[in-house]
C-alpha cells in the first residue's frame, strides 16, 4: 500500500455505488458512479455503501442475539461448578472437547458458505449468500440457548453431560451466525471509514447482547432455584430471536461472484495462510483471544474467591463491573469512531491503535488496590482501564479484516471468499479461546478446586424463603472458605 496505489475497483453490486480510484496530478480520487462526481482523498468522510444510518443500525442487530448465546454458553459452565456443583473434572474434560469442536466449526462453515448450498431454496437475486443461514441457524441457536439452563437432572456428572450437548449445538450455531456477520459486513461496506463508521454502532450493539446474555445469569448466581433457571430461559428464548431482525440488511449482501472460484477446501485454507499478512493477522487473533478469554472467565472465580463475594452481594457487584465496562466503552467510543471514519492520510492508525493498547498493561496494577481500599474497587479500577485501552482493537481487526479481504478480491476476478477468511481466522482464534479455557478450568482442578451443590442441601420447598436464604448463604461461605491456598494463588495469577 506504500507507494503501489493503482487504478481499481473498490466497490459494486446491490446497494452499493460504483468507486473507481484513479490517481492523478500524484494524488489518489474517487469516481462515484459514471465518473462525474469526483472529490480529493483528504480528510473527510466516504461513504460509498449507499445505506443510511438506519440500515446500518439494522444491520448491527444482527449481533445482539449472538452476543447474548455466546455469553450464555460461555459462563455456563462455571455457573455450572459455583452454584450448582457440577464436576469440575469432569467439566474441564468436556470444555476441551468443545473447545476442539468449537473451533473446528468455523472453517467448515465459512467453507460450506461459498459453495451455494442452500441456492436451491433461498435465490441469490433476493436472499444473498449469507441471509439463509443466518435465518436457519438462528432458531437452532434459541433452543440451544433456552435449554442450557434446564437440565432435567441435577446429578453432579449429569449437568456436564448436558452443558455439553447444548454447547456442541450452540457452538455450530453461533459460528454460523458469527461468520455471516463478519463476512456481511466486508461485502457490504468497501472502504475503512465507513466500516469504522458501522463498528461503532456495531459496538453499541454488542453491549446490548452482552448485558442481555448477563442480567438473567446474575439472577442464577444469586439463587438457581428451578422457577428462576425457568424463567430465565424463556427470557434467553426471546433474546435469541432479537437478531431476525437484521435479514432485510443481511440480504442486500449480494456482491457479484463466481462459486467455480472457490476450490477444494484444503486448497482454500493453504492458499490464505500463504499470504503474510494473513500469517500475522492471524497471529494477532489468537493472542488476543487468549488474553480476552483468560481475563473474562478468570473475573467470576476472582470475584468469589479473592473478593469473598457471593450470594446478592455477588451478583450486584457483576452489575456494576458491567455497568463500569459499559461507562468505559461509551468514553472513547465516539472518539475511536470518529477516528476511523475519516481518512487520515498522515497518520498510521496501526501505530496509534498499538500504543493505545499498550497502556493496558497499568490495568493490573490496580488489582494491588485490594489491600487498601473497599472490595472490590481494584477490581473495578481494572475493568475499566483495560476496556478503555482495549477499545479500539475492536475497531482495528474489523479494518484489517477488510484490508485481506479487499486485496484478496482484487487479485482474481469473481473470486469473493469473505467466509472463508473468517472461517480460517475464526478457527485460530477459537483455538486461543480454547487454551485459555483449559488453562482455566483446568487448571483451578490441578489446583484443588472443590465446589458444593449447594441447592439440595437449601431446598426452598422444605426450609421456607428464609431459611434457604440463610442456608444458601453458609453453603457458599462454606465453599470459599475451605479452598485450598493453591486454588487463590492461582486465580490470581490469572
Amino acid at each position: 500500500l506504500k507507494g503501489g496505489l493503482r487504478p481499481r475497483l473498490v466497490g459494486r453490486g446491490a446497494g452499493q455505488v460504483a468507486m473507481t480510484c484513479t490517481i492523478e496530478d500524484g494524488s489518489e480520487r474517487i469516481g462515484v458512479g459514471p465518473g462525474d462526481d469526483k472529490r480529493p482523498h483528504g480528510d473527510d468522510v466516504v461513504v460509498v455503501s449507499g445505506h443510511g444510518w438506519m440500515q446500518k443500525v439494522q444491520f448491527s442487530l444482527s449481533l445482539i442475539s449472538p452476543m447474548a448465546a455466546g455469553g450464555v454458553t460461555f459462563f455456563a459452565k462455571d455457573v455450572y461448578i459455583l452454584q450448582m456443583g457440577a464436576d469440575v473434572h469432569l467439566m474441564g474434560l468436556f470444555g476441551i472437547m468443545l473447545a476442539v469442536w468449537g473451533p473446528s466449526c468455523y472453517p467448515i462453515v465459512g467453507y460450506l458458505m461459498e459453495r451455494d448450498l442452500l441456492v436451491k431454496w433461498f435465490p441469490w437475486e433476493t436472499w444473498g449468500r449469507r441471509a439463509p443461514w443466518f435465518l436457519l441457524n438462528s432458531f437452532v441457536m434459541a433452543v440451544a440457548t433456552a435449554a442450557v439452563y434446564v437440565p432435567p437432572k441435577l446429578d453432579s456428572s449429569f449437568l456436564c453431560w448436558w452443558f455439553l450437548l447444548c454447547g456442541a449445538v450452540n457452538c455450530w450455531a453461533l459460528s454460523v451466525l458469527f461468520t455471516c456477520f463478519e463476512a456481511a459486513r466486508a461485502e457490504l461496506y468497501p472502504t475503512k471509514e465507513e466500516r469504522g463508521e458501522v463498528e461503532g454502532i456495531v459496538k453499541v450493539s454488542a453491549g446490548i447482547g452482552t448485558g442481555l446474555g448477563l442480567l438473567p445469569q446474575l439472577f442464577i448466581v444469586a439463587g438457581a432455584t428451578f422457577k428462576v433457571r425457568v424463567a430465565a430461559s424463556i427470557v434467553f428464548l426471546a433474546i435469541s430471536l432479537i437478531s431476525l431482525t437484521a435479514l432485510p440488511a443481511l440480504r442486500v449482501a449480494r456482491q457479484a461472484y463466481d462459486a467455480e472460484k472457490v476450490g477444494s477446501f484444503v486448497r482454500e485454507f493453504i492458499s490464505l495462510m500463504r499470504a503474510p499478512a494473513n500469517r500475522h493477522y492471524t497471529i494477532y487473533k489468537l493472542v488476543e483471544s487468549m488474553f480476552q478469554t483468560i481475563v473474562l472467565q478468570a473475573a467470576l472465580y476472582y470475584l468469589k474467591l479473592i473478593e469473598g463475594l457471593r450470594g446478592d452481594r455477588l451478583s450486584m457487584f457483576i452489575a456494576a463491573i458491567g455497568v463500569i465496562a459499559g461507562i468505559a466503552t461509551a468514553l472513547v467510543l465516539p472518539i475511536w469512531t470518529q477516528f476511523f471514519r475519516v481518512r487520515r492520510n498522515r497518520i498510521n492508525t496501526n501505530v496509534v491503535c498499538g500504543c493505545v493498547c499498550a497502556l493496558g498493561a497499568v490495568a493490573p496494577a490496580m488489582l494491588g488496590l485490594g489491600e487498601v481500599a473497599p472490595s472490590p474497587v481494584g477490581f473495578m479500577l481494572y475493568t475499566a482501564i483495560a476496556q478503555m485501552t482495549l477499545n479500539g482493537q475492536t475497531y482495528w481487526r474489523c479494518v484489517a479484516l477488510g484490508w485481506l479481504v479487499d486485496e484478496d478480491c482484487q487479485a482474481a476476478d469473481g473470486r469473493r471468499r469473505e467466509a472463508v477468511f473468517v472461517g480460517s481466522i475464526n478457527l485460530v482464534s477459537s483455538i486461543g479461546k480454547a487454551i485459555a479455557v483449559g488453562l482455566v478450568v483446568n487448571g483451578l482442578a490441578a489446583a484443588g478446586l472443590d465446589m458444593t451443590n449447594c441447592l439440595p442441601r437449601c431446598d426452598e420447598d422444605l426450609l421456607g424463603p428464609e431459611e434457604t436464604s440463610a442456608c444458601m448463604d453458609a453453603c457458599e461461605l462454606a465453599n470459599i472458605q475451605h479452598q485450598p491456598e493453591t486454588v487463590r494463588t492461582f486465580t490470581r495469577l490469572l
